[in-house]
């Protein structure tokens, strides 16, 4: 591990912008860094801004301001995201070093204030009258999933192609890199998935040539015309699985559903089509539990998303979507839970970062609280089900499991995982401990060090599950929403285990 970095001098404006653009310039390993240009346009990326972060809050707590220490606790995340330029940076790093409650009330002001914005920017026009499209209705359900892949994509598609109420599925993405074919990429993912790849010969299958963040999909003339004249269910499931960004870098997904918006308001079924958006429960992470369960309804106060980037994203495609004047809704899900967990699973989402952490770590962490995990199986299926849903809906569904499994089962499956895996028989410990673990190993990390323990780009996601926030592995569940709804629609929501 490397030696901690040394603080600022003073806790002056101008001595803290000396030192970020110090740290900003050997993270980027640039000899010359401007503090009045975005950080990520001088050659910051995810892994640069996380340890810079992590930099400041160590220097933060050797201040020794009174309080400091549990102030940073709180303080979020994706502090280098919200503030990417270092003159920004400075001024709130000082505010917070001389108040935190007040830094932190302002900040919640200007992200509140932020997501408003791009809700506004997106929504204009929406009410305007769209026209018509000159094609037929459509009666028998043709889906546009958007967002086919990835643990939950793969699966929701993969109920489409079984649902023989299903005629037809449209499938667009966002663009992927490398060789692979599309169809490619699907098979692969369906395999690692367990899933059957032979459904992917389905006659119902189509795979839209396009992108889903362009106008008109990019798709070409007759795909174009296919989706406007035929679709009249949209499954909108395409997203990054980055907890850290802010809003602003999520920008091009929702202007990809503004896309899908336009296009079926032009198509044949825009009086009738339903727009299915798969939130999250971190959708409204910062809900104030004095006023009661989450409601399912689309909350129009956005302070209650502040905090990880990718809540406050799905928060501010919820109020898009609630605006569309489609007949929509969003369904929030749950924290899932793999199909097929293994020790190469890709570490973006929390359940593999946290294996892959504990194996670096030697040991899982306990807690005797329930893990409010649903299989994918499960949401997939609730949510197509919600897609092929016949009466109205409320414009929010909260989707979370009625008979979670304790925490620390999930935990000792994980251990006998692990030692099968690996052979290594991980001790199981007190998750205290195991953040106080990852704590330690914070103040003097380096890119490798986050190579091996990502738990450290997510700390805030697990500290909330000792903080009991909306936020973290142990703090969702059914005694925090309200679940009507979602038991009317979803068998499989209100079954038990």
């Amino acid at each position: 591990m490397a030696q901690r970095t040394p603080p600022p001098a003073n806790w002056n404006l101008a001595e803290v912008e000396l030192w970020i653009i110090s740290q900003a310039k050997q993270l980027a390993n640039q000899s010359d860094i401007s503090p009045s240009i975005d950080l990520f346009s001088q050659g910051f990326n995810s892994t640069s801004a996380v340890l810079l972060h992590l930099r400041i809050i160590d220097a933060l707590r050797s201040s020794g301001a009174a309080g400091i220490e549990s102030a940073t606790r709180a303080l979020s995340h994706n502090l280098v995201y919200s503030y990417p330029v270092i003159q920004d940076l400075a001024a709130y790093v000082v505010s917070f070093a001389a108040s935190p409650e007040d830094a932190q009330r302002e900040h919640v002001s200007w992200r509140t204030a932020q997501m408003e914005a791009i809700i506004e920017k997106y929504t204009k026009g929406l009410q305007r009258n769209y026209g018509s499209s000159g094609y037929p209705p459509t009666t028998a359900p043709v889906v546009l999933l958007a967002g086919s892949t990835g643990n939950l994509g793969v699966h929701i598609l993969a109920k489409l192609l079984q649902d023989s109420r299903v005629e037809q599925v449209l499938v667009t993405n966002l663009p992927v890199k490398g060789t692979q074919t599309v169809k490619e990429q699907h098979i692969k993912e369906f395999e690692d998935s367990g899933l059957d790849p032979t459904l992917l010969e389905s006659e119902k299958l189509i795979f839209l040539r396009g992108d889903i963040s362009q106008s008109n999909l990019g798709l070409d003339r007759g795909q174009y015309g296919l989706v406007c004249r035929s679709v009249n269910i949209v499954i909108h499931n395409a997203w990054l699985p980055e907890l850290n960004l802010t809003p602003v870098a999520f920008e091009l997904l929702i202007q990809g559903m503004r896309h899908l918006i336009d296009i079926v308001k032009t198509g044949a079924n825009a009086s009738t089509a339903r727009f299915v958006f798969v939130s999250s429960v971190i959708a409204v992470q910062s809900w104030d539990a004095s006023r009661g369960l989450v409601p399912e309804d689309v909350v129009d106060d956005a302070s209650v998303a502040v905090g990880l980037g990718y809540g406050e994203a799905k928060y501010v495609a919820e109020r898009v979507v609630a605006k569309s004047g489609l007949s929509s809704i969003s369904v929030r899900v749950d924290y899932i839970s793999e199909a097929q967990i293994t020790i190469t699973s890709p570490t973006k989402e929390w359940f593999p970062i946290l294996l892959k952490s504990s194996i670096t770590l030697g040991s899982l962490p306990q807690a005797n609280e329930v893990a409010p995990l649903t299989s994918v199986e499960d949401t997939a299926t609730s949510i197509v089900n919600v897609a092929l849903h016949h009466t109205a809906l409320p414009r929010a569904l909260n989707l979370v499991h009625h008979h979670p499994k304790m925490w620390n089962d999930v935990i000792k499956q994980l251990q006998s995982l692990i030692k099968e895996s690996t052979g290594k028989d991980l001790t199981l410990v007190p998750f205290e401990e195991w953040m106080v673990k990852i704590e330690e190993l914070a103040a003097g990390a380096t890119a490798q060090t986050l190579e091996t323990i990502p738990a450290l780009e997510i700390l805030e996601f697990f500290r909330g599950a000792l903080r009991g926030t909306g936020v973290g592995p142990l703090s969702a569940g059914p005694a925090s929403f309200t679940t009507t709804e979602a038991q009317r629609v979803s068998d499989v929501t209100a079954a038990t285990d």
